[in-house]
């Protein structure tokens, strides 16, 4: 059976970092994990489009049941929006 997981990345504020900045295209990784803490297997997904500093971006990924998970962002991108 298939869970439909949804999950939230969140910006918190960078100091000395404009306002001109954004976040982009984030590498996501989601373990799946049992009852004692174990590592069942994980799921890599991109989430793409940008957040904006202190902003949040809703996204969510399907994967296989389990107990509990732990999602971390392995890789993201700055981009500058021009001001």
């Amino acid at each position: 059976m298939t869970l439909r997981f949804g999950v939230f990345d969140h910006i918190e504020p960078v100091p000395g970092l404009g306002l001109d900045r954004i976040y982009r295209e984030r590498l996501i990784q989601i373990e799946r994990l049992d009852a004692s803490g174990k590592i069942l297997g994980s799921t890599t997904i991109w989430v793409l489009g940008g957040v904006p500093v202190n902003g949040r971006a809703y996204f969510s990924a399907s994967v296989p049941d389990a107990t509990s998970y732990r999602v971390q962002v392995l890789s993201f991108d700055w981009t500058g929006l021009g001001t």
